[in-house]
This record gives C-alpha cells, structure tokens and sequence, in this order.
C-alpha cells in the first residue's frame, strides 16, 4: 500500500451573507431572478451568536488540569511528520492513556485558535517537552499525571490539541507530511486524502484565520510561557 501523494487543490473561499432569522414564523424563501430567466433561492444564514457557542472540556488523567474549548476548531488532521511521531512517542512513554501516535505513526491532532482556549484549572501543573533547547515547537503535558494535552508552535496563533483528549472529537480530514514517514509503514484503509507535506488548503485555512485575527499571535490563557 502506498503512502505517498503529490498533491492539492485550493478550496475557493465561500462568502455567505448573514440574515437574522425571524423566529416562530414560516416565510417564503426570498427568490432570485437570473440572467437568463430561471428562479433560484437565497440561502438564508442565521447571525451567529455568542450565546450559540460551544465549550470543549479537555481534562487529564487525573483530573487536576482543566482546559477549556470555545467555538468550533479549525481543523482535525493526521500529521506523519519526524517531529510529532519522535516527540509523542516519547511522551507516550510515560502517558498513563491511550497513546498519541498511532500505529503508522501519525499524530491525530485537533487544531483551535489559542484565543479560544483557557486553562480553568491546575495552571501551575504544566511542564513542557522540547526536543531540543530553544526550540519554538513543544508538546504540554501535565507534570500531575504526565498526561500529554496539546502542541504548541509558540509563534503561532494555534495549538494542536491530541484527538484523543477531546470528547466527541471531529473525525480527521487528511494525512499530511506523508514525506516524512517511513517506506515500510503500512497505513490503514481509511479512505482519507494523502499529502506529501501540508497541502495548499491546509495552508490557505491557517492564513485567511490569522488575517481575520489581525495577524495577533495570543497566548493560551493560564498555560505558562
């Protein structure tokens, strides 16, 4: 079985326009009249709401270190990189869960803003895993119970938080840095896309979310620097 590609189409951007909904009545949909005669519907999006927003609870083993979720997450991936699989099997060693890299050694990662994220409890019981000094990419785990929680690029606005902590987590979109693993590993049958590196929309998700952020770079508030 293979466990290469080559490539990716860039998803086209989608621009909706919001309507308030006018609740407990049935209205006819507002109809479109085009070019060339035909009737069609406008799509009618409800304004989003803070209220409306869902929280993520992400919990160690032990139950001492809290993290908090809001919102919808960017993305789920499986990413085959050197980095991921050397620094999580190495967490895994001394994890009492499940472990983070899997079988074909990816990493199943769930990606958030860290604008969205907050450490509700157990701040002072962080530790963070380098693989080597200075580096600014490391992997928090919690220094209680040794749980790994999530990764960090520390020049970035996201963290990568590992699948398996998250109830009802979504289901992974893609593999990526399928460069980077080995020629022997044998990957499971699960009709998931394969991209040698992070394909183009990978890429295109982060940046159009960073420029809707102002280009900001927060931090994870209660998680320490």
């Amino acid at each position: 079985m293979t466990n290469r590609a080559s490539g990716s189409t860039l998803d086209q951007p989608l621009g909706m326009q919001n309507i308030e909904p006018i609740a407990e009545t049935r209205v006819d949909s507002p109809r479109l009249e085009l070019s060339d005669g035909r009737r069609g519907e406008i799509m009618q999006v409800p304004r989003w709401r803070e209220e409306d927003r869902s929280v993520a609870t992400i919990t160690c083993a032990c139950g001492a270190v809290s993290i908090e979720a809001v919102g919808a997450p960017l993305m789920c991936v499986i990413c085959n990189c050197e980095s991921c699989r050397t620094a999580g099997r190495e967490l895994d060693s001394r994890s009492p869960v499940a472990p983070i890299v899997d079988a074909s050694g990816g990493t199943a990662v769930v990606l958030w803003r860290k604008d969205q994220l907050k450490c509700v409890r157990g701040s002072d019981k962080w530790a963070a895993h380098r693989l080597s000094p200075g580096s600014p990419s490391r992997r928090m785990f919690t220094s209680c119970c040794g749980t790994p929680i999530f990764g960090d690029f520390t020049k970035g606005f996201w963290a990568s938080i590992y699948r398996d902590r998250i109830p009802d987590a979504p289901k992974p979109s893609m593999r990526v840095m399928m460069s980077d693993a080995p020629d022997d590993v044998a990957l499971p049958d699960d009709g998931l896309p394969r991209f040698r590196n992070r394909p183009g929309k990978f890429l295109l998700k982060l940046l159009t979310t960073w420029a809707s952020m102002g280009f900001r770079t927060p931090k994870i508030a209660g998680v320490p620097d």
